[in-house]
């Protein structure tokens, strides 16, 4: 481990420490907690200087090798230049800084200024990820490499400097690769993959934008959750009683996503912008699909969605007043029936529904129960039910009927979506015909990519079922 790399982890750690330690409340707090937090702070800032320094260095390192190692700038005129450094070989935080650069230098290229924040802090948050998308942000961000993989994806002839850009884009790919690589195919550019965006850019999806969203480069993610433990008054000399909570894993896997899209070959003759508008098509075609798993995904090779997560679990379900019926007091029976550690304590409070169930609620005040309005009827859809958060989903259900899950009240932090950075394209030239297996006069692409999801800890939501 480089040393900025032990800096960089020891401020994580440090970082952790010290927002908990922040929850304390000053007038009960006990000399050595105030200690370890006068530490904790000293250290930290005096780790923040010794990053600062460190990366300087290596960015200082990084300019001085910019004539031998550029594959940014279209104006080495020597193909050889992007031989003189093997990417994958690279000291991490000589990539990192490297790949910060590029991405301030082409911050303009990107959809928004916030797709270029999010590959930043990406590079800059280390590990395996980090090291992934640095050495993807070297290979696959020039000019040079779009126009390559343009025309890889167009059908077109590629020269050898070509071939060898999109060759050494995919060798980061497959040095970070756990399982059966794909082979064919190619990173799609920096600037156009879909998989670097934390949060939907362009697309809205708002169970993306308020859930815990982790990267990674490996098959699965593994982590724990601890159950609370019980405190209890003691006796003068009793004692104590064994208070280890119960630990349990919570892995994880991410599952292969797909899209197919076919074109003729007179498409691909007369329509110039062909390959860029199927990147478009992918992009959308990711959203529309997640959108859906992220709601309702059955957990059967497939990511699990968060009510489908959360209607399992008997406990965080909730039973109407009366029976298949949807009425103004069962929102509060949701709202009441979260616990408080997450009803007041949650990072990311919302409400999540189909917009035939919000409008269904909007009508159910009256002039004696006049606070159930949650808008007026001529505006659009509030922002705020019971004072949280209130989300549209349309792949859950609006249908208000016995047995239906119509309403997800809760705490959506707890709900995990790993993304497995890096999209990949394969160009097929002919496609056969099932049929007669000659050739049927159309050429393809393929897309895919790996995520997967669902809840670190059902107890922090409510589900009304009718």
């Amino acid at each position: 481990m480089s040393p900025l790399d032990t800096v960089l982890s020891r401020r994580a750690e440090l970082k952790q420490f010290i927002v908990e330690r922040s929850e304390i409340d000053p007038a009960t707090e006990t000399p050595e907690q105030r200690t370890a937090w006068d530490e904790a702070i000293a250290e930290d800032d005096a780790l923040a200087q010794r990053q600062a320094e460190l990366e300087a260095r290596a960015a200082a390192a990084a300019k001085t090798i910019t004539a031998g190692f550029n594959f940014n700038s279209r104006k080495s005129e020597d193909p050889a230049d992007i031989e003189v450094r093997d990417v994958n070989r690279l000291p991490d935080s000589e990539a990192r800084g490297r790949a910060v650069e590029i991405v301030e230098r082409n911050a303009r290229k990107f959809a928004s200024d916030s797709h270029a924040d999010d590959v930043t802090k990406l590079i800059e948050r280390g590990g395996e990820v980090g090291r992934k998308v640095a050495r993807m942000v070297i290979t696959n961000s020039s000019d040079e490499y779009r126009d390559a993989w343009m025309n890889y994806m167009s059908g077109k002839h590629l020269t050898d400097r070509q071939a060898d850009l999109l060759e050494r884009g995919m060798s980061v790919e497959r040095a970070f690769t756990a399982g059966t690589g794909s082979s064919g195919g190619f990173m799609v550019p920096l600037y156009l993959d879909p998989t670097l965006v934390i949060t939907g850019a362009g697309v809205y999806n708002p169970i993306r934008d308020i859930s815990t969203v982790k990267q990674i480069a490996t098959l699965t993610w593994n982590s724990a959750t601890a159950a609370q433990i019980t405190a209890g008054v003691l006796a003068e000399n009793a004692a104590f009683t064994d208070n280890t909570p119960t630990v349990s894993q919570v892995q994880i896997p991410t599952y292969k996503m797909g899209a197919y899209l076919p074109a003729s070959f007179e498409a691909f003759e007369d329509i110039d912008a062909l390959a860029a508008d199927a990147v478009a098509l992918f992009g959308d075609a990711k959203a529309n699909l997640e959108g859906t798993l992220l709601a309702t995904g059955t957990g059967t090779a497939q990511p699990t969605g968060v009510m489908t997560a959360v209607a399992a679990v008997g406990g965080s379900r909730v039973s109407p007043t009366t029976g298949g019926t949807f009425g103004a007091p069962d929102i509060f029976k949701v709202h009441t029936a979260l616990p408080a550690r997450y009803r007041r304590g949650g990072r990311n409070l919302a409400w999540l529904a189909n917009v035939g169930v919000i409008n269904a609620a909007r009508q159910f005040g009256t002039s004696n129960v006049y606070y159930a309005y949650l808008a007026n009827g001529t505006q659009g859809q509030p922002d705020t039910l019971l004072g949280e958060q209130l989300y549209e989903q349309s792949a859950l259900t609006s249908t208000l009927t016995t047995g239906n899950d119509v309403l997800l009240f809760g705490d959506f932090s707890k709900y995990y979506i790993i993304d497995r950075v890096g999209a990949t394209t394969e160009f097929i030239p002919n496609v056969f015909d099932q049929a007669t297996g000659r050739p049927s006069g159309t050429r393809a692409w393929l897309f895919h990519w790996r995520f997967g999801a669902n809840c670190a800890d059902t107890n922090a939501f409510r589900d009304l079922r009718l």
